[in-house]
């Protein structure tokens, strides 16, 4: 009946939203992603799902404005996720001033050199949770690992093993087929399950093939042999029906064309908005050349197309979600744009480059980003350049950054930010420090910790520190293209992809104060 009514009244959005607004609506929906009420209501699942999870908040005008960047929870759930048009400067601090900073010291190679032969080519990560049948008695901490020829593979970062090899497009990747011509360059989940301390139970890879490109689903059997057909058997822990062996649920390239099926030329990286189990967004260019970002639902049997937001006018390079209904995306034209699907196909803000006191600088830097992280809940977004430059940016308030840090060497391919735990912070504060993991074209992995009031700021941090080897010493670092940081809480871990295959790294303190730097 609801389908129904969709179908018959497209023009009538308050109906959309009071469906999706009622509690009963809303969690069957979410519940049965890729079940049958998806299948025979598509009408309704496009509708209704981009304004699932916003139908919980409140509008826009609830927050205020002299909330502090450090305190604010703009972004979580029951916070309102549009910027006010001022926000504190200067007072902001990120912790206690720790003198020593943050660099990572490789532990130990996962898997062996690109250059071995049958070894994989990796290019992209995503830490993930394993289901406690493939380790007994333990929820080990994992990593996907996606590479060269469509290949996926999925290790116990506990016990430093692989479990599992497959290939995006379905196929057996120890079988007599040939690779196919393509590379997973991202791998993304929704962040509901990790919060939990849950395994993920469905992933999205982002496959470039030489003259287009496209994203393929993969989702874990539930342990039946009809889940598992014909098994993926040499693996500890896997086989036919094995629980949590990763199946290719919508392979890529597909079949056959289907129906809202849209080709793409090119793609780059993308990410689940917050607190949703379907809705992602994904850089790239259609077939007609539009640089965009695709906002998808993944919940029915492939991927759907709801909208693009085209305001770029060059590869959308990094896309990063800030709330439930928000997400920035950066590109090499320059631009920085925040998007709000509650808002329409215009971005919600544009971020300036120019420092108070400095003449506007127009709507980019004139050098290209090809990167963006976001420190979960604070509002806080870095942004990385071809040059090395790096930015800090308040999200309620992009007319001006919060600090221009010092640049690393080489083009920042990759940016991780988040807050270190161990520290409590008062008025203002964040509890810990703000740590930066860089992929930097020259200088392979890098660290940056940032801590104290905003004044100041880049000249404390200091440079980039590049990434040391398991002797201690620094030697020529190894191309970069991915990091990781693991799950399961204790001291970080961290696993960079390059050159040299995956490597695990940990967490130290320099014996150089920043300021000595």
């Amino acid at each position: 009946l609801l389908e129904a009514l969709v179908e018959a009244a497209p023009s009538r959005p308050e109906l959309v939203r009071a469906i999706a607004a009622a509690p009963a609506t809303r969690q069957a929906l979410l519940r049965l992603r890729g079940g049958p009420l998806r299948e025979q209501c598509p009408c309704l699942a496009a509708a209704a799902v981009p304004l699932l999870s916003a139908a919980q908040f409140p509008q826009h005008g609830q927050h205020h404005a002299t909330e502090s960047v450090a305190s604010s929870d703009w972004g979580h759930t029951g916070h309102d996720a549009e910027p006010p048009a001022t926000a504190p400067r200067e007072v902001v601090k990120y912790g206690t001033d720790r003198r020593l900073p943050m660099v990572f010291q490789a532990v130990e190679q996962l898997s062996p050199p690109e250059v071995d032969e049958g070894a994989l080519v990796a290019y992209s990560l995503m830490p993930v949770y394993l289901p406690p049948d493939v380790s007994p008695g333990v929820c080990h901490s994992g990593l996907l690992v996606g590479g060269g020829g469509g290949i996926v593979e999925e290790w116990d970062l506990d016990a430093g093993l692989r479990l599992d090899r497959l290939r995006v497009d379905g196929l057996e990747p120890s079988g007599a087929d040939p690779l196919c011509d393509c590379d997973v360059v991202s791998l993304m989940a929704p962040e509901a399950n990790a919060r939990a301390g849950l395994f993920e139970d469905v992933a999205v890879a982002v496959v470039q093939a030489p003259r287009d490109g496209g994203l393929a689903v993969l989702h874990r059997a539930s342990g039946s042999a009809d889940d598992d057909e014909g098994g993926r058997g040499g693996f500890p822990g896997r086989g036919s029906g094995a629980t949590g062996a990763w199946q290719v649920e919508t392979p890529w390239p597909p079949e056959k064309p289907t129906s809202g099926w849209k080709r793409l030329e090119k793609v780059s990286r993308g990410e689940f908005l917050h607190s949703s189990v379907s809705l992602l967004a994904l850089g790239q260019i259609s077939a007609l050349g539009s640089c965009e970002v695709g906002l998808y639902d993944t919940a029915g049997t492939f991927p759907r197309q709801l909208t693009a937001f085209a305001r770029h006018t060059d590869l959308v390079t990094d896309v990063c979600a800030i709330s439930a209904q928000s997400f920035a995306s950066a590109s090499l034209d320059g631009s920085l744009l925040l998007w709000d699907i509650r808002v329409g196909l215009e971005p919600a803000a544009r971020a300036g480059f120019a420092l108070s006191g400095e003449p506007p600088r127009g709507a980019g830097t004139g050098v290209g980003l090809c990167s963006i992280a976001a420190a979960h809940g604070r509002g806080l977004l870095l942004c990385g350049d071809l040059s090395g430059g790096l930015v800090l940016f308040d999200t309620r308030a992009l007319a001006r950054p919060l600090a221009r840090l010092q640049p690393a060497r080489g083009a920042l391919v990759r940016l991780r930010l988040w807050e270190e735990c161990g520290a409590s912070g008062g008025q203002g504060q964040v509890g810990g420090a703000l740590i930066a993991a860089a992929a930097s074209s020259e200088d392979g992995l890098c660290s940056l910790t940032l801590s104290g009031p905003i004044s100041g700021l880049a000249s404390r941090a200091g440079p980039p520190l590049r990434a040391l080897r398991s002797s201690g010493g620094e030697g020529a670092p190894p191309l970069c293209y991915d990091i990781a940081r693991a799950l399961g809480g204790g001291a970080a871990v961290f696993a960079a992809c390059g050159a040299e295959g995956v490597t695990r790294f940990r967490s130290t303190r320099s014996e150089v104060p920043v300021g000595d730097t």
